[in-house]
């Protein structure tokens, strides 16, 4: 029996070569496929995670969200204090005039000073604004100074109180006052009203400082200035007396009290 040797040529070694390889790489890539596995999530990493979420909602839950506003406590009811009757009490009242002047060749500051005066005024702590008021009346021949030869001279010649036995305010309200107080506060700003001297009216405004004492006790003072030429006060002048201010001072310090009443 006679065996035929069978060889390749050229045009079927290379094909069939590169088969081979193929059918490797193939068999190379499944193999590397088969020893990859996807790695398993531990029980323990999802209970940590279960816990972490149960304690951000519990810290949610105990506090208040930012966006809630915080409540604010009620305020306390204000006290409202009615409107009493208050009248001026003589006794514990007195109205000042100041005037500088030269008197032979000295400086002196002259005071003139009387407690006859009267008015009355409605008012309560609790509307500073509501406040009326009732004329106060000065009786001007009873100012007096520290000399009787003066006294004379203010009623004969200044005052002319034979003739203008008054000297009368009249106040028309407050200004640049709180609208509301407390009892014992005290408190500053204007009163606004007329003056009348000598038969003539100029409004007048007294800067003043005052508070209620009690409800039924009212406590203050006002001072103000008053231009004699504007008045058309002239002062006599003797021959020791050689300059006497323009304007002067007018003061007065003053308590009004309510009747207080059974409730």
């Amino acid at each position: 029996m006679t065996r035929t040797a069978t060889f390749m040529t050229e045009s079927t070694f290379v094909p069939a070569l590169l088969r081979t390889l193929a059918t490797v790489l193939l068999l190379l890539l499944l193999a590397g496929c088969a020893d990859m596995t996807v790695p398993a999530v531990s029980e323990t990493a999802v209970e940590d995670d279960a816990q972490e979420s149960e304690e951000t909602q519990a810290q949610a839950e105990d506090s208040p969200a930012e966006s809630q506003p915080t409540q604010e406590e009620p305020d306390e009811p204000v006290t409202t204090v009615e409107p009493a009757d208050f009248v001026l009490d003589a006794t514990a009242t007195e109205v000042r005039f100041l005037v500088e002047e030269t008197l032979a060749g000295n400086h002196k500051l002259v005071v003139g000073a009387t407690s006859t005066v009267s008015g009355a005024f409605q008012a309560t702590p609790s509307d500073l604004m509501a406040t009326t008021f009732e004329p106060v009346v000065i009786d001007a021949a009873t100012f007096v100074t520290d000399s009787d030869r003066r006294n004379g001279a203010i009623n004969r010649f200044i005052l002319k109180t034979s003739a203008y036995p008054e000297i009368v305010f009249t106040p028309t309200g407050f200004a640049e006052v709180p609208a509301m107080v407390e009892v014992g506060q005290e408190f500053e700003g204007r009163l606004e009203g007329t003056l009348s001297v000598l038969g003539k009216e100029i409004p007048l405004s007294f800067a003043l400082s005052a508070r209620f004492a009690s409800e039924h006790e009212f406590t203050g003072s006002g001072t103000t200035t008053i231009s004699r030429e504007e008045w058309d006060i002239s002062v006599p002048m003797p021959p020791l007396v050689t300059w006497v201010a323009d304007p002067l001072v007018f003061e007065m310090d003053f308590t009004a009290k309510a009747e207080q009443t059974d409730r």
